[in-house]
């Protein structure tokens, strides 16, 4: 809880590092049917996906909120998972630099892939209804860091409105 990281470190710096909600919430179903699968039981992603955990894990705009009423801006920095493929030098860079530490020789090899996720492709009619159940999201994350936020609100808002849908 906040209040007790708060009373225990209060000159902490926080990272929170956000990505896609509508990502977000895909991988994390995927990484659950993994387990579901690794145990032997089946669980339906759709529903994963909806439930009330995801939905907590996901919503970003409340976790910097609750952080933000114990700590102040400075205290906080908010990284982009896009940036660890694109720029991990830079993320890390910019991490250390937060954090007042120096980089080091230990973050030369940051670009290297360690582990990659299975790579499937989200279902169409599951992606729209993530648009819709993410788009107040999406489009607070949007006014609050523009960037990678503002295209995640224009992907959500062109999966929601069929916009790009070919007519064949």
């Amino acid at each position: 809880d906040v209040e007790h990281v708060h009373r225990l470190l209060p000159q902490a710096r926080i990272i929170l590092m956000i990505r896609n909600p509508i990502e977000r919430a895909w991988s994390g179903s995927m990484m659950k049917a993994g387990e579901a699968a690794a145990t032997g039981s089946r669980e339906d992603p759709a529903v994963t996906i909806e439930s009330h955990r995801s939905r907590r894990l996901t919503d970003y705009s409340q976790a910097l909120d609750n952080w933000s009423s114990r700590f102040p801006p400075e205290q906080i920095y908010v990284g982009f998972m896009e940036d660890v493929g694109r720029h991990p030098q830079l993320l890390l860079s910019s991490i250390c630099e937060f954090l007042v530490v120096e980089m080091g020789e230990a973050f030369e090899s940051a670009g290297k892939v360690v582990h990659r996720g299975s790579v499937t492709t989200m279902p169409a009619g599951l992606a729209t209804r993530l648009a819709e159940l993410y788009a107040p999201l999406t489009r607070d994350l949007e006014a609050r860091f523009g960037g990678y936020a503002g295209f995640w609100a224009f992907c959500a808002d062109r999966l929601r409105t069929g916009a790009g849908d070919s007519e064949e």
